[in-house]
């Protein structure tokens, strides 16, 4: 069985360097190819959510847990950027956004 935790993302980054020109759109509700991430780990939605591939399993004590690895990043670095997303927990999840620099 498979819980999904939903993360929409529309993030607008300028490009590093001195030349930024115009920000660059790293999800546009279709494509992922700014992505990297686990093989499967990641879908897109009907709707254009990005989506987290989460399993239920039983732990050593019987309960259940959600187990994923929604662990997300972009293939290249950037600066001066302007992140903004919108994102919902699946029940049982345990975390929200990691902003790493």
């Amino acid at each position: 069985m498979h819980r999904i935790c939903t993360f929409v993302v529309v993030t607008l980054c300028s490009a590093v360097g001195a030349n930024a020109g115009e920000p660059t759109v790293l999800f546009d509700g279709k494509h992922l190819d700014q992505w990297d991430f686990r093989e499967g780990g990641w879908v897109i939605d009907d709707d254009g959510a990005m989506t987290c591939r989460m399993d239920t399993v039983s732990g050593k004590d019987g309960k259940q847990r959600v187990k994923g690895s929604g662990y997300i990043w972009t293939r290249r670095d950037y600066q001066n950027f302007v992140l903004t997303l919108s994102y919902k927990l699946s029940a049982g999840a345990n975390s929200g956004v990691f902003y790493r620099t």
